[in-house]
C-alpha cells in the first residue's frame, strides 16, 4: 500500500452537541458589523456556557478541535433596528430592547448606555437552545443553534423560561409515480393535467 499520509491528529473528535434548552453564557467578545445593501447592523456575541453541567461547553470544543480552520461555535447574532418605521423593524427593535433589559438584569448595576458594544464583554445572560431545520441541496438538515431572544439569568436559574417553538421543515410529499411510470394524483386536485 502507498503512504496516503495518515495523521492521527487530523481524525474527527466525537463531538457531543449542547442539549436544546437554556444556559447562562458569558460574554467573552462582541462584534459590530454594519449592515450593507440594505441589510440591518448586526452584533455578534461571543459566549461560553458560565455555569452547571456544561459550563466552558465552547472553550473545550475549541480547544479539541484540531482543525486548521476551526472556529469558535458559540455565537448569538443579533439583528439592529434600521429606525425605519416598518412592521418587520418593529419586531427587530423589540427584540433588540429585550434582549438589551435581559443583559441588564442579569448583571445588576449594569446599564447599556446604547452604544458601547465593549461594555458587554464579562455579562452573563441566558440563552436558548432550539432546534431549526433548513434546506441544503434538497436535504432537509437540522442545527442547534441560539435563540434570537435572550432571557434573564435568574429565568434559566429558577426555570421559569419559555421554550421557543423550534422550526421544523416537513419534507413535501412529491409526486408518487407507480410501478407502471404513471403519476398519482391526490383526489381534489385542482391542478391542470400538461396536455
Amino acid at each position: 500500500m502507498r503512504n496516503y499520509g495518515y495523521d492521527r491528529n487530523n481524525a474527527a473528535q466525537d463531538f457531543e452537541r449542547l442539549p436544546k434548552g437554556a444556559y447562562i453564557v458569558k460574554i467573552q467578545a462582541v462584534q459590530y458589523i454594519e449592515g450593507t445593501e440594505g441589510k440591518s447592523d448586526q452584533l455578534r456575541f461571543k459566549v461560553d456556557v458560565a455555569e452547571g453541567e456544561h459550563k466552558d461547553y465552547y472553550k473545550k470544543a475549541y480547544e479539541a478541535d484540531t482543525r486548521e480552520d476551526k472556529k469558535w461555535r458559540g455565537v448569538i447574532e443579533m439583528w439592529c433596528p434600521k429606525n425605519d418605521g416598518s412592521e418587520q423593524d418593529g419586531w427587530t427593535k423589540k427584540t433588540f430592547d429585550t434582549n438589551f433589559a435581559a443583559i441588564e438584569d442579569s448583571n445588576p448595576g449594569f446599564r447599556f448606555n446604547g452604544t458601547d458594544e465593549k461594555s458587554l464583554v464579562g455579562k452573563i445572560v441566558g440563552a436558548i437552545i432550539y432546534r431549526e431545520d433548513y434546506e441544503r441541496d434538497g436535504q432537509i438538515k437540522t442545527a442547534y443553534k441560539f435563540h434570537k431572544r435572550l432571557i434573564t439569568a435568574d429565568a434559566v436559574r429558577k426555570g421559569t423560561w419559555r421554550e421557543p417553538k423550534d422550526k421544523i421543515l416537513k419534507q413535501e410529499e412529491s409526486a408518487k409515480v407507480d410501478s407502471q411510470g404513471f403519476i398519482n394524483i391526490p383526489d381534489g386536485s385542482s391542478d391542470e393535467l400538461p396536455f
